[in-house]
């Protein structure tokens, strides 16, 4: 297990964790360079393989978590803040720059400051990370140690951010709504040295306030037994408008500053994409064998949602089709960037990707006759099979 996965690279929130449905979970997904595809028995030892490995990094993601809401808790109740700074009169001088009265309490106990010295400081020494694993496939201890630092700063506060109930999937989902990226947005371009003006200010204020109501709206929009995999890319195309957006205020130098041209788009490494929610999600599996990749697509279904034999002639139909779409949209090419990070993609392509996985869930459920246990298996399941070829 590498440093760099264990690190979870982009990372607003390095203590998240795999968890949930491992569908096909980093199969065939080479470390550096190419591979050819593995005879099956030979496959099977390396899924076995990787599995172990991601059983692994989410129990020491499960650990960490635990020490750090530990240590968050005992500062609270030792009424400690930043370097012993007084609470009350940090949150009147240091409040967010655009106000939404629903959050306030959570919004208004957050060092701005502190955030926007973080994101600022994080952004990039990401593109180093990115330059370095290309170059030697390995982090220098100095490069992985500020990374953990600043980064450490921004997990703190997204894990108030996710306490205090704002709508997301997960603790980056919470982290990055509208309502929380406006200010992040705008304190780290000031941190920067480019602040916003007082017109991108008014215009980034009425984005945020638009998006954050309509993630509002969506958030509280699905029915009862809805796919969590459809909340997660109704989410991501959400905010992927709403970065666009502020994208179209912004100077071509402010847009640099705060998703850097190495590294914009990319999964884990862009801060403010929606590929820094989804790529905990990411599910790699390699079709340069497609037929393998049917029968290991196939196998998960059948194995996680317990399907009786029989219907095995139909699943195996709608996985086969559903290799063919992704084929056919052009979404099962090489690796953006291959550089043995096995979740890094485009945020693009995880939200095309996921769509079509919908349409296979769909059609699975019109097509076979599932049992109530096993629709609220597949409801709950929000991993995002991503071919790689």
């Amino acid at each position: 297990m590498t440093k760099t996965h264990l690190l979870v690279a982009g990372a607003v929130a390095a203590i998240c964790f795999l968890a949930g449905w491992t569908l096909g979970p980093n199969e065939a997904a080479p470390a550096r360079g190419t591979r050819e595809a593995a005879p099956p028995a030979a496959h099977d030892a390396e899924t076995e393989r990787l599995k172990q490995e991601i059983a692994a990094e989410r129990a020491q993601r499960i650990e960490a978590e635990e020490k750090l809401r530990a240590s968050l808790v005992k500062a609270e109740e030792q009424g400690v803040r930043g370097q012993g700074r007084d609470a009350e009169a940090e949150e009147t001088a240091k409040g967010p720059a655009f106000p939404f009265p629903e959050y306030q309490e959570v919004l208004g106990g957050i060092d701005w400051d502190e955030v926007g010295t973080s994101t600022a400081k994080l952004n990039p020494l990401l593109v180093q990370l990115l330059e370095q694993m290309e170059k030697t496939g390995t982090l220098t201890p100095d490069l992985l140690g500020e990374i953990q630092k600043w980064n450490a700063q921004l997990v703190a506060v997204a894990l108030k951010v996710q306490a205090a109930g704002l709508p997301g999937h997960g603790v980056n989902g919470s982290f990055t709504n509208p309502a929380v990226d406006v200010n992040v947005i705008h304190a780290m371009l000031k941190a920067s040295g480019d602040a916003l003006t007082a017109g991108q200010e008014a215009q980034l204020g009425e984005i945020g306030r638009r998006y954050a109501d309509e993630e509002t709206r969506r958030d509280a929009s699905y029915p009862e037994g809805a796919l969590e995999l459809r909340k997660v890319a109704d989410e991501a195309a959400v905010k992927d408008r709403f970065y666009a957006e502020v994208d179209g205020v912004l100077s071509a130098g402010q847009r640099e500053l705060l998703h850097p041209e190495a590294v914009r788009g990319l999964t884990q490494l862009d801060l403010f994409s929606s590929g820094i929610m989804t790529y905990l999600e990411v599910r790699p599996v390699s079709v340069k064998d497609r037929e393998q990749a049917v029968k290991q697509v196939t196998d998960r279904h059948m194995q996680e949602l317990g399907l009786d034999a029989a219907t095995r002639p139909v699943v195996e139909s709608l996985v086969r089709r559903w290799a063919e779409r992704v084929a056919e949209a052009g979404l099962d090419g090489p690796r953006e960037r291959n550089v043995g990070m096995p979740l890094l993609t485009s945020a693009e392509r995880v939200r095309k990707v996921a769509k079509l996985q919908l349409e296979l869930w769909d059609e699975l459920q019109r097509q076979v006759a599932l049992t109530a246990e096993q629709r609220q298996k597949l409801a709950a399941q929000t991993n995002i099979i991503v071919p790689f070829r």
